[in-house]
């Protein structure tokens, strides 16, 4: 196949009536693109071809001899109906009719009757740019499974890589003798080390740990960088009474190999915790939580010794208390935290928007456990709705003009009114772009209410960003849904990419997608200068991370 074969669109033309297929051949025949055409005579002919290849479109007559089209459409077709791009060519103009196509999945439909050559090159070539747009998307989102599940310094694991190795775990049968053991190791005195000696040599402290862990575990065993200074073991069909053992001994290994310096060594311990995985957490990323929550209030205050955490439940506030405290805890508001961290324009500097989020209690100091903590106890909404009106309360203290980005999840989105939404967010609208973020990965479900909700608010100057692009399927379901003004980068994506060549030609795919697409591509998780030079060279306008401007509490006005 020559070079003009290749990139030629592929379309296939299911018509029966061969006078109809004329037609449309006619006209295809008329077009200046470059044209593979192929024709299936009926559904089930069509229905061969499609599970065989893909196709750029496929134009499919309304009336078939042998099945309906609108079962046709909602076939469990493999990678999703957005893969098929289906005009469907109704036998009259009927737009209830056409409707029920859209709403199958096709992705426009003409009236033979009216069909004519200006009519289908125009529906033809908006089919084909969407699709290839999701063709060149999935591809991305492909090439970025690697680094979206491990660490950029390290190589280990990160949290999304360890929580799919849990799944398989879980998943197996027959099922292991015992449950996982996590064990959670803790880096004492890393804060010290930058301070004194830099974030490179802190850097070094991590990379080095990194290599001790991966020269005491066994094959099979996962090793992750969790946090700053946390990496976490997870043992499959341990005993506890192993999982001491290899703990004591990698807390040897660690003491006795100092980072070595120029300018002398960088004594190196850790604290470790171990406990056995909870097996009555409703799915993996609750297990983790709740067995992260637990090990870290006992590292923290392990030193250098290996303490054994009796049980992970559900995670408590403090000795003595259960569930319930925290709820009231939560529920009570006090206990939030407004943070604002800012984009910057990196060509010059500039702040140009602040993101507003929220942490909970010293035990939930970050969003993802504080949300996934809220989500267990089932007061995901009622928290997810006191962190928006925080935020908002604080933004009115902000000089006008600035822009202001919120997290919101989706199913907040459907499930609360959007005139209430909206009530909530009229103080900011006035003097201000207000953009709402929603993460791609907690996108599902209800599809039609979400569109209904982003389509009201949008229509009232409210803006949209999508997080974490490129984590899984679930980025391409929401850029369908959301149409996004916003899409910013999973901060693995960008970490190291000035000295990683594959990283570079992800974020100019990404960046290619979000221009056809009218986006504007954030870079999250700029942590140094070159990174920063990197994606700036590359044509990444916007960025946000700790080395830029790092997350600080916000007072709430009055």
């Amino acid at each position: 196949m020559d070079v003009a074969e290749e990139s030629a669109l592929k379309v296939l033309i299911v018509e029966p009536e061969e006078s109809d297929c004329l037609i449309v051949r006619c006209l295809l025949m008329r077009s200046p693109l470059s044209l593979r055409l192929e024709e299936a005579d009926s559904l089930e002919d069509a229905i061969g071809r499609i599970e065989e290849q893909d196709y750029d479109c496929v134009l499919m007559g309304a009336s078939q001899k042998d099945g309906d089209v609108l079962d046709f459409l909602a076939r469990d077709w493999e990678g999703g109906i957005a893969r098929l791009p289906v005009i469907v060519l109704l036998d009259q103009v009927d737009d209830a009719l056409g409707g029920q196509m859209l709403d199958a999945g096709a992705k426009d439909f003409l009236a033979k009757t009216q069909l004519s050559y200006d009519s289908l090159m125009r529906s033809l070539r908006h089919v084909a740019h969407r699709h290839s747009l999701l063709v060149e998307l999935q591809s991305t989102v492909a090439d970025l499974d690697e680094t979206a599940t491990h660490d950029y310094l390290t190589g280990l694991h990160n949290r999304e890589g360890l929580e799919h190795l849990l799944l398989e775990e879980a998943t197996k049968d027959p099922p292991p003798d015992l449950p996982p053991v996590m064990m959670l190791m803790n880096c004492r005195g890393f804060n010290q080390v930058k301070e004194s000696h830099g974030h490179a040599v802190a850097e070094e402290v991590l990379v080095h740990i990194a290599e001790c862990l991966a020269g005491q575990v066994r094959e099979g065993d996962v090793v992750a960088r969790f946090g700053a200074d946390d990496f976490v073991l997870l043992l499959p069909d341990t005993s506890i009474a192993d999982a001491v053992l290899l703990g004591k001994a990698i807390n040897e290994m660690v003491k006795e190999t100092p980072v070595v310096l120029d300018s002398g060594n960088v004594p190196v311990t850790v604290g470790i915790s171990v406990a056995q995985m909870p097996d009555q957490a409703d799915n993996v990323s609750q297990a983790v939580d709740a067995a992260y929550l637990a090990l870290s209030r006992t590292t923290r205050d392990s030193r250098d010794h290996v303490v054994v955490v009796d049980a992970v439940v559900n995670p408590e506030p403090s000795a003595g208390k259960g569930v319930d405290s925290w709820k009231e805890q939560l529920l009570g508001g006090d206990q939030l935290e407004v943070l604002g961290q800012a984009f910057l324009d990196l060509a010059t500097g500039n702040k140009v928007l602040v993101e507003l989020f929220i942490r909970g209690p010293a035990a939930l100091n970050s969003p993802q456990l504080l949300f996934h903590v809220a989500r267990e106890l089932d007061i995901l909404y009622e928290v997810d709705m006191m962190a928006l009106k925080s935020c908002v309360q604080v933004a009115r203290g902000f000089r006008p003009g600035l822009r202001v980005c919120m997290n919101i999840f989706p199913s907040t989105l459907v499930r609360v009114p959007q005139e209430e939404i909206l009530e909530i967010l009229k103080p900011l609208l006035d003097d201000r772009m207000v953009f709402l973020d929603v993460n791609s990965q907690w996108v599902t479900g209800e599809p039609d209410k979400l569109c209904e909700a982003v389509g009201f608010l949008r229509r009232r100057r409210i803006n949209f960003a999508l997080d974490n692009i490129g984590l899984g399927r679930s980025t391409l379901e929401s850029l369908l849904l959301l149409n996004p003004g916003g899409l910013k980068t999973h901060p693995s994506f960008v970490q190291g990419i000035a000295g990683d060549a594959s990283k570079q030609r992800v974020m100019r795919r990404l960046l290619g997608i979000s221009k056809s697409m009218g986006s504007e591509l954030v870079a999250l998780g700029l942590s140094n200068e070159d990174d920063v030079h990197a994606v700036r060279e590359l044509g990444v306008r916007f960025g946000q991370g700790y080395f830029l401007d790092p997350p600080m509490p916000v007072e709430q006005p009055g």
